[in-house]
């Protein structure tokens, strides 16, 4: 061994009494407060239904994620005054990402349940059953052209040929404390060998806030991910997080063709090199050229039967593209510290 140099044993040895006198810091966690808004074809008042939680006026819903180790904790915020919760505190799901048991708070009644991961997979397939039942009794969901039945909708979507782009825009904003650029993302989806123009199909459009990767960020994001693949996999056409769709099985359920064209975007924001802080993407039908003249020709029939002033009577001429659903998500707080109590059920609350 040349002089002057120390052995490498030594160096270990060295470390090892180090680390053993400081100690190292624990996970600080990562907390962030999300502001969910949709809207769509169907009303505001069945959106926030499905949703879970009655919207807030025009803020939507407003949720509090946090992750610290290997739990994961997604609360329901009753107003969106920040992160302190003791006030007005809503449900909330902990989720052991070690063991995938899930446990349910309910801060009005003081009492949680738990559940285990083939359970919440039951609760998924019976909600997706129940929105197919909704949607083939009450059409809430059904806007011109009208989707099809959920099991022809999901046997064409399966194939779907996407055509999808994005591209920097160059516009940058502060969200969240953090800068931001804004990306254009673009997804088209359609049946082989066809166009979107004459045989119609599905167009997803949005804006995309893109910030450096944040590490503990794209741990909280990571986590949710992966709890949503495990719960929905086998059950749902896509793999959303809450903060992505909250309640995906309502709209998958009814609409199969969002599920398959929604996980396609999911898949261009992924490629997108940085961490998201706010995405807003609009999701819309393109008739055939054909159903648009069909329903142009009705359209001029029934304004023509209404006599007089029959337009204003009738409403509005049909649209080539109709709007299904316009989702934005954004964090509106971000916090690099968790408090361990924040991941736990409350003292006194009742096991159900």
């Amino acid at each position: 061994m040349s002089p002057g140099l120390t052995s490498p044993v030594r160096l270990l040895a060295t470390a090892v009494a180090i680390a053993g006198a400081i100690q190292l810091p624990a996970d600080p966690g990562v907390a962030a407060v999300v502001r969910t808004k949709i809207q769509g074809a169907s009303s505001s008042a069945f959106c926030n239904f499905a949703l879970g939680v009655a919207a807030n006026g025009d803020e939507g819903v407003t949720r509090y994620v946090a992750l610290k180790g290997q739990r994961l904790l997604t609360q329901v915020m009753r107003s969106a005054d920040g992160p302190e919760l003791a006030d007005h505190p809503g449900p909330a799901i902990i989720v052991d990402l070690a063991t995938s048991k899930t446990t349910r708070v309910d801060f009005a009644r003081r009492e949680y349940r738990e559940q285990t991961l083939d359970q919440l997979r039951t609760q998924l397939r019976m909600s997706r059953s129940s929105a197919i039942n909704l949607n083939n009794s009450s059409g809430i969901f059904e806007a011109p052209p009208g989707p099809e039945l959920p099991a022809q909708s999901e046997r064409r979507a399966r194939k779907f040929v996407f055509e999808a782009s994005s591209r920097d825009t160059g516009q940058t904003r502060v969200i969240a404390g953090e800068t931001a650029r804004a990306i254009e993302v673009s997804v088209i989806a359609h049946d082989p060998g066809k166009s979107l123009d004459t045989d119609g199909g599905w167009v997803a459009t949005g804006t995309v806030w893109l910030a450096p990767h944040k590490p503990s960020l794209d741990a909280l994001q990571r986590a949710q991910r992966s709890v949503a693949r495990a719960a929905a996999q086998g059950i749902l056409s896509g793999v959303f997080t809450e903060t992505e769709l909250p309640e995906p099985e309502t709209f998958d359920g009814c609409m199969p063709e969002h599920g398959y064209v929604g996980a396609r975007v999911i898949e261009e924001l992924d490629r997108l090199d940085g961490t998201i802080l706010r995405a807003s993407v609009i999701y819309e039908i393109e008739r055939s050229a054909k159903d648009y003249k069909s329903a142009a020709s009705l359209y001029d029939l029934l304004v023509k039967r209404a006599g007089p002033g029959g337009a204003q009577r009738v409403g509005g001429p049909p649209a080539k593209r109709t709007t299904i659903l316009d989702m934005t998500w954004e964090y509106a707080q971000i916090a690099n510290r968790v408090d361990d109590l924040e991941l736990a059920v409350p003292a006194g609350f009742k096991k159900k």
